[in-house]
């Protein structure tokens, strides 16, 4: 007698359907706490267009526990133009907290060539929030958006009893404990140098005159020649949003980018200033991208009413000037110096 297996029903499927779920929500439980999310909100903490940092004491010690509107996973690298609030859990063995945050207020402003301009000040931070229990039990500070540079946030911890005993021997200090953080240079375009390998029809045609044995008429002749050329390109990549080259996110580095064909190697030989290219660009690094692009050259072809085997005269101007289209495929490097960061205004 043959066994068939049971049927597989929803309790069979438990556990990977466990495993789905915790992959899926891996980055979102792992950067929660179940004291500081209700805090967030029992605090009234924005949760969009800002970004919050939240720290749960370990005996007298701060530690990280959650975080919002970072641009990296560990909470290093603030956004620049925002708000940050930081929220720590209050303790019975902690006297005072005190939370502060180094760096110079101001606004970036993402200029297309980084060029100054007005802005908004930045605004002043309140003085701490110091709650006691209830609905909202954490010491909250929110400081107004930082220049780029240096951001680190400090807690400073008065543990209980250790400031009415100021003078008496062996009385525990304030710990100040550092949190260092940066608000990372953002860019809003690039100049590139680079090389392209274009392909273009009409490079496959050279045409001139070639002298008869007999008489002094020439005739219509095409060389012929590869319809590939290689060229030295001076272009422009201007930013859809300001970048910092932190996001790993693929999108993030798309790109419209504009060049110049400054020096051409074709079978007519060296040329200057001969095509226009107009496309996208995808950042493989910070200094180096590549650009898949329209190519508009100016190129030269058989004059009107001539033709190949056709005779004419010694020294006829057999060709005419044009424009063609063709694809092009760029390799860019950048320098440092030739980006261009955007504006810092200071406070």
């Amino acid at each position: 007698m043959i066994s068939h297996p049971p049927p597989r029903t929803l309790s069979n499927l438990r556990i990977p359907l466990l495993l789905l779920a915790s992959f899926l929500l891996w980055p979102s439980l792992s950067r929660a706490d179940a004291w500081c999310t209700p805090q967030v909100q029992a605090c009234g903490v924005a949760t969009e267009h800002a970004a919050w940092l939240c720290f749960r004491m370990v005996g007298t010690t701060p530690r990280l526990v959650a975080s919002h509107g970072t641009l990296n996973d560990s909470s290093t690298l603030l956004p620049a133009n925002q708000p940050v609030t930081v929220l720590v859990e209050p303790a019975a063995a902690i006297a005072s907290i005190e939370i502060t945050q180094s760096g110079k207020m101001g606004v970036t402003l993402p200029g297309p060539l980084g060029a100054p301009a007005a802005a908004p000040a930045a605004p002043a931070p309140p003085a701490i929030r110091v709650v006691g229990p209830g609905s909202c039990n954490a010491y909250i500070k929110t400081f107004g958006a930082r220049a780029t540079g240096d951001a680190t946030i400090s807690v400073t911890v008065t543990a209980a009893g250790a400031a009415g005993a100021a003078g008496a021997a062996g009385a525990a200090p304030a710990t100040k404990h550092d949190f260092e953080a940066y608000v990372p240079k953002e860019y809003s375009g690039v100049l590139r140098v680079g090389v392209s390998a274009i392909y273009d029809g009409s490079l496959g045609d050279h045409y001139t005159t070639r002298q008869q044995p007999a008489g002094e008429l020439h005739e219509i002749v095409n060389l012929g020649g590869s319809a590939g050329a290689i060229e030295m390109v001076v272009g422009y990549a201007p930013f859809l949003t300001p970048r910092t080259f932190t996001d790993a996110k693929p999108y993030y580095r798309f790109s419209p980018y504009l060049g110049l064909g400054v020096l051409s190697s074709t079978s007519d030989g060296v040329q200057w200033l001969r095509s226009v290219y107009l496309g996208a660009e995808f950042d493989l690094a910070q200094g180096c991208s590549v650009a898949l692009t329209g190519v508009l050259r100016r190129s030269e072809y058989l004059a009107d009413g001539l033709a190949v085997g056709d005779m004419v005269a010694k020294d006829t101007d057999v060709t005419k000037s044009g424009l063609s289209l063709g694809v092009g495929l760029v390799f860019n490097f950048t320098p440092e110096f030739l980006t261009f960061a955007s504006s810092v205004i200071p406070k």
